[in-house]
């Protein structure tokens, strides 16, 4: 299936997971129109679906959002959790409407086309919101877990034809590797990528923030593929945040009475 991209808006179909009255014609027509603001350190994507459009997102991404979108799923996932043992892995919200999503750090927001043929992977919390149609499987079994972010996060594969929103911490830097060029990332930069890779230890400099040294990794990546990596490591950039918070919480009021 062909994905239309004109000035940030992309024509897909909608997902069929959630019924609707929607005839075919208009189901075929259902489309999504977006902007990225506040980059590249405090992104906010604000998206407006068509009616019938899909569109999935992380949990405890959503900031606000018009009364006319459906949601399916919970904004809390921690009460889910709670109950059934596992956490919602995702929002689903079904236009029309207008959406707007955040990351859950400091950074940037950036979007990936995706084509049926692509396979695409996600390390850790770099997943923020994709069409409906997009499928997401998790790469917890079988990826080394030394590459994943605090060693307690997952990696997932999406495939399928649609656009792929990714949050990162600080910028965003994209590779693109011809048939057969290699590039070398540290692990804890990595992003996402559709290039094939093999993980190797490090011990020559890479900056890595584990509690041993022999946890520092890289990723010898090989073309042809892409690559992207975050400037920042999201665990350092959320315990900064929260030390931050914390000393200004410890400080005392200096106001005058």
């Amino acid at each position: 299936m062909d994905l239309a991209v004109i000035d940030g808006e992309y024509s897909d179909l909608r997902d069929e997971e959630v019924g609707s009255d929607l005839s075919d014609e208009e189901e075929e027509q259902a489309s999504l129109q977006y902007r990225i603001d506040h980059r590249p350190s405090n992104a906010l994507l604000t998206l407006y679906l068509s009616p019938g459009y899909h569109l999935k997102a992380r949990p405890g991404s959503l900031v606000a959002m018009d009364t006319s979108v459906q949601l399916h799923g919970e904004l809390y996932h921690g009460f889910t959790r709670l109950v059934s043992g596992e956490d919602i892995s995702e929002l689903t919200f079904v236009g029309p409407g207008e959406v707007l999503l955040a990351p859950d750090f400091w950074g940037d927001i950036t979007p990936v086309e995706l084509q049926d043929s692509t396979v695409f992977c996600i390390k850790g919390q770099g997943f923020l919101a994709c069409s409906g149609l997009i499928t997401r499987k998790s790469l917890a079994q079988g990826f080394p877990k030394s590459l994943l972010d605090g060693g307690s996060q997952s990696a997932e594969q999406l495939s399928g034809s649609g656009i792929v929103f990714m949050q990162a911490a600080g910028a965003v830097v994209e590779r693109q590797l011809a048939y057969g060029e290699q590039w070398v990332v540290d692990a804890s930069h990595l992003l996402a990528w559709s290039a094939s890779y093999t993980a190797e230890r490090s011990h020559t400099g890479c900056r890595h923030y584990g509690p041993a040294a022999e946890e520092a990794w890289v990723c010898r990546f090989t073309g042809p593929g892409v690559v992207y990596i975050q400037t920042r490591v999201p665990e350092n950039v959320q315990n900064s945040t929260s030390h931050l918070s914390a000393t200004s919480s410890a400080k005392p009021n200096q106001r005058g009475s």
